[in-house]
């Protein structure tokens, strides 16, 4: 039996769609964070080479140091949420594919 999904979520179209990047489990360490931070910026250099040198794409790398910077600083994390939330279902639902069979059982019931 699947556990029920407590993330936060908004309304958008009259669907529940939940938050893009979670809220963090309480206060992480800060070694922790600084770790997340290095990350994430490895992951933007990287996300550059890839963007000059046409072998490797980048935007895997930006959507990775995203997420990690989101860990590191938790109000990056809220304002990505808060700007998410202003898309149409249609946008946010190509972001996340995998969320696209649960609003269209949503939208069934």
């Amino acid at each position: 039996m699947s556990q029920p999904d407590n993330r936060p979520t908004s309304m958008t179209d009259g669907v529940r769609v939940p938050d893009l990047i979670g809220e963090p489990h309480g206060e992480h360490s800060m070694m922790r964070r600084v770790l997340w931070g290095l990350g994430a910026a490895i992951c933007f250099v990287l996300g550059i080479v890839g963007w000059l040198i046409p072998i490797m794409t980048g935007i895997p790398f930006y959507m990775l140091g995203i997420v990690l910077l989101s860990k590191a600083v938790p109000p990056f994390g809220r304002w990505i949420n808060r700007k998410e939330r202003t898309w149409k279902l249609k946008w946010r639902l190509l972001l996340r594919p995998a969320l696209r069979k649960q609003v269209l059982a949503q939208r069934r019931e």
